[in-house]
C-alpha cells in the first residue's frame, strides 16, 4: 500500500517511522553519481600534474649530460643506462599535458556550477589566477637568481641544458621576467631559470579564457575547440611568416587549452549527473587520435613540434573524460586506481613548485658530481637517483613557503569557486 500523507497522519507514529525507513532506504540506494557530485574530488588530476612535473625534471637532468655520453656504445654500462633512460628526453610533451590540464581544471567549476551559467568576471578571474601563479613564480625567480650569484660556477656551458639560462641578468631580462613577457624576446626567453618560459605562455593564454567561455556559451562546447584551433592556425601562420627564427608562443598550446576546456564540458554534459555515452565517445576519441597519429607520421620529416604536442595533449584530454566518467559511475579501471594513489596525489599538490625550481637545483648536483670526479655511470646514477629525489624534497619545502600559504588565502577569497563542489587544489593548475 502506498505511503501517503493522510495515511501517515491516521496511522500514528508507527507509520511515520515506516515512512522514514522507506525514505532512508531509497536514499541509500541512490545512484553513486548523485552521491559523488556534492563533494567530488578528482584526485587523479593532481597525479597527472605531479607525474608531468617529475617527468620534466627528469628530462632536464638527463639532457645536462646526455650529449657528453652520447658516443658511448650500449655495450658499456654507462651507454646502456643512457639509452635505457632516453625515454625521459621528451619534456616538451609534458608541457602540453600541463596546458590541457589547465584548460580542463579551470573549466570544471563552470560546468558544475548551478544552472551552468558559463560566465566568469574577467578581472576577478585574473586576480585569482595571479594570486595562484605569481607568488611562487617570483619566489622561484628570486631563488634561481640568488643561486646564480652565489655559485658562479653555474655559468658553465658544459652544463648543457641548464646553460640556456645564461646570460641571466640585464635590465631587459629582469624587467621582461617580472612582467611575464620574456617569451617574446629571444635573448631573455630562457634566462635566469629556463623552464619559466612556459609560465609566461600559460599566463598569456589565461586572457583568452573568458573569450573562449563566452563563445562556448553562445555556440556550444565544440565551438571552443573550433575557436581555439582557429587561433592556433592564425598564430602559426603569423610565426612562420614574421618570426620564423623565434617562437615566443607555441601556437598549438592555445588549441590544447581550448580542447581541455571542451573536455571538461564533455565530462559533465549539460550539468547532468548521467554518465556520458562512453561507447560513442570512445569511437570519437579513437578517430581523433588515429588522425593525429597519421598526421604525425606524414609530417614527421618537417620536424613540426606542434604535431606530437597536439597528439599527446589530445590523448590526455580524451583520457580525462573517460577517467572522470569512471569516477562518476563508480567504476575502478586500473589507470584510475594507479592515479589515485595517495603518494602520486601528494606529488601533484606541489608539482608547480617542482616545475619552477628544479632546474637550478639539478645544475648544482651536476656540479657536485663533477667535483667528486665520478665516472660516467656513477654520474648518471648520482643525478637521477640522488640529485633528483633531493631536488623533489627541496621543492616541497619551497612549496610550503612560497605556494601553500597563497593557496589557502586564495581559497578563502574564492569561496564561490570552492562552493561548486570541487577542491581548488584540483581546479587550478
Amino acid at each position: 500500500m502506498a505511503v501517503t500523507p493522510s495515511r501517515i497522519a491516521s496511522d500514528g507514529n508507527g507509520s511515520i517511522r515506516r515512512a522514514a525507513e522507506v525514505i532512508f532506504h531509497f536514499s541509500m540506494i541512490a545512484p553513486p553519481v548523485l552521491a559523488l557530485r556534492s563533494g567530488l574530488h578528482l584526485g587523479y588530476l593532481d597525479s597527472l600534474r605531479g607525474l608531468s612535473a617529475l617527468y620534466v625534471a627528469a628530462c632536464h637532468a638527463y639532457l645536462m649530460y646526455a650529449t657528453d655520453f652520447a658516443s658511448m656504445g650500449v655495450r658499456s654500462a654507462s651507454g646502456a643506462l643512457l639509452v635505457g633512460t632516453s625515454w625521459v628526453m621528451f619534456g616538451r610533451a609534458a608541457v602540453a599535458v600541463f596546458i590541457v590540464l589547465s584548460g580542463y581544471c579551470l573549466m570544471l567549476p563552470i560546468v558544475r556550477s548551478p544552472g551552468q551559467e558559463w560566465r566568469v568576471a574577467f578581472w576577478p578571474f585574473m586576480r585569482r589566477r595571479a594570486w595562484r601563479i605569481l607568488p611562487p613564480y617570483y619566489g622561484a625567480l628570486a631563488c634561481s637568481a640568488a643561486l646564480i650569484v652565489l655559485v658562479p660556477a653555474l655559468d658553465d656551458p658544459s652544463i648543457r641544458e641548464w646553460h640556456k639560462s645564461f646570460p641571466a641578468f640585464g635590465t631587459g631580462s629582469v624587467v621582461s621576467h617580472l612582467l611575464l613577457v620574456h617569451n617574446y624576446f629571444p635573448a631573455y626567453q630562457y634566462a635566469i631559470d629556463h623552464p619559466l618560459w612556459s609560465i609566461a605562455t600559460e599566463w598569456q593564454i589565461y586572457f583568452l579564457f573568458p573569450l573562449l567561455l563566452w563563445i562556448g556559451k553562445r555556440r556550444g562546447d565544440f565551438s571552443i575547440v573550433v575557436t581555439a584551433g582557429a587561433i592556433t592556425m592564425a598564430l602559426n601562420l603569423y610565426l612562420l611568416n614574421f618570426s620564423p627564427q623565434h617562437n615566443p608562443w607555441p601556437a598549438q598550446f592555445v588549441g590544447l587549452f581550448g580542447f581541455g576546456m571542451a573536455c571538461a564540458a564533455w565530462s559533465f554534459p549539460n550539468g547532468s549527473s548521467a554518465p556520458l555515452d562512453a561507447q560513442r565517445w570512445r569511437r570519437q576519441a579513437i578517430v581523433l587520435l588515429v588522425a593525429g597519429a597519421v598526421a604525425s607520421v606524414v609530417f614527421i620529416s618537417t620536424r613540426q613540434q606542434q604535431l606530437p604536442d597536439l597528439l599527446i595533449g589530445g590523448g590526455i584530454g580524451c583520457a580525462m573524460v573517460f577517467l572522470t566518467n569512471a569516477v562518476l559511475t563508480g567504476s575502478r579501471p586500473v589507470a584510475l586506481r594507479v592515479l589515485e594513489r595517495p603518494s602520486l596525489v601528494a606529488l601533484g599538490r606541489f608539482s608547480y613548485s617542482l616545475y619552477l625550481l628544479h632546474a637550478p637545483l639539478l645544475a648544482l648536483f651536476y656540479l657536485l658530481a663533477r667535483y667528486l670526479n665520478l665516472t660516467p655511470l656513477a654520474l648518471q646514477l648520482f643525478i637521477l637517483f640522488v640529485g633528483l629525489p633531493i631536488t623533489v624534497a627541496v621543492c616541497y619545502v619551497f612549496h610550503l613557503v612560497f605556494e601553500r600559504p597563497f593557496i589557502r588565502r586564495r581559497d578563502a577569497m574564492s569561496s564561490s569557486i570552492a562552493g561548486s563542489g570541487i577542491s581548488e587544489r584540483v581546479t587550478v593548475a
